[in-house]
């Protein structure tokens, strides 16, 4: 068998342009590292990774890695060894990788290769899954309407996106939170749905891919849930993304929540595949 050569990369820009053609091979369950590979493209961030890399064999790319944030994310990739590998070689340069995300076969072989050189045993921490949408079933009627945010909505989205990490368990500060905020209200990527000149949801669009785009940052605040405005919102921001160009609009869900995955399949969202969110330490 031929040998297995990893190669990192030190920018963005140099990763995606040697990762991208694998990655594309499955935009859906790849969109996550897909719509990062074309963000650095594209010079709309400019965080370096901490870790980029691809594996090869006879040349060709078959496995990828990327660290931006707090994760590191694996590509899809039909080989164990290869994502046997890039465990190896990221244990050699980030061995305090606190967490991988990826397709769920991808993660458990990186995680416990990852485990003997730690001797740390890995753990789930979230068990996710992708879904893919191409044609919305609309939601039904719901007092009000959806709009983009804007500047005055900024004190409120703040709150919101941190408690949404509060809800996800993830430690966001106020700073990330506001980097958060500030980088959608510039891009035009954050979405609320107002009700009698209240706005009661949100929802976000980063993550362009060459066909589509990611939906994230659901939420409703816990005295306005159970009033269908989250269902609304999804419904008409995926409608909007469709008439303005995508074939179709991702997003991720926690498999813990069931209602959450009821209503987005009721939208019109399909299965793509299972992530599985693992602590390494």
């Amino acid at each position: 068998m031929a040998d297995l050569i990893v190669e990192r990369f030190q920018t963005g820009a140099d990763f995606a342009r040697v990762a991208l053609p694998l990655l594309l091979r499955d935009e859906a369950a790849n969109n996550l590292m897909v719509g990062l590979s074309v963000a650095f493209l594209e010079g709309r961030t400019h965080t370096a990774p901490s870790y980029a890399a691809v594996v090869r064999r006879d040349g060709e790319v078959i496995a990828a890695a990327l660290r931006t944030w707090v994760h590191l994310l694996l590509s899809t990739g039909e080989d164990p060894a290869a994502f046997e590998r890039l465990a190896e070689d990221a244990f050699g340069a980030l061995p305090e990788l606190p967490s991988v995300n990826a397709p769920r076969d991808a993660a458990w072989t990186f995680a416990r290769r990852w485990a003997r050189s730690s001797g740390h045993p890995p753990a789930l921490r979230m068990a996710q899954r992708i879904y893919r949408l191409e044609r919305v079933i609309p939601a039904r009627a719901v007092s009000g309407r959806f709009r983009a945010a804007h500047e005055a909505d900024r004190a409120r989205l703040l709150e919101w996106v941190r408690a949404f990490a509060r809800e996800a368990l993830e430690a966001v500060t106020p700073e990330q939170a506001a980097r958060t905020v500030d980088g959608h209200l510039e891009a035009g990527t954050l979405w609320v749905w107002e009700d009698a000149g209240e706005v009661v949801c949100m929802t976000g669009t980063p993550g362009r891919t060459p066909h589509g785009v990611r939906v994230n940052l659901v939420y409703t605040p816990p005295g306005l849930r159970g009033r269908g405005y989250a269902s609304a919102l999804v419904a008409a921001v995926s409608q909007h993304m469709l008439d303005s160009g995508c074939r179709y609009t991702f997003l991720y869900t926690d498999l813990s929540n069931p209602t959450s995955n009821a209503i987005y399949r009721r939208l019109g969202y399909q299965e793509v595949c299972d992530v599985d969110e693992i602590v390494l330490r």
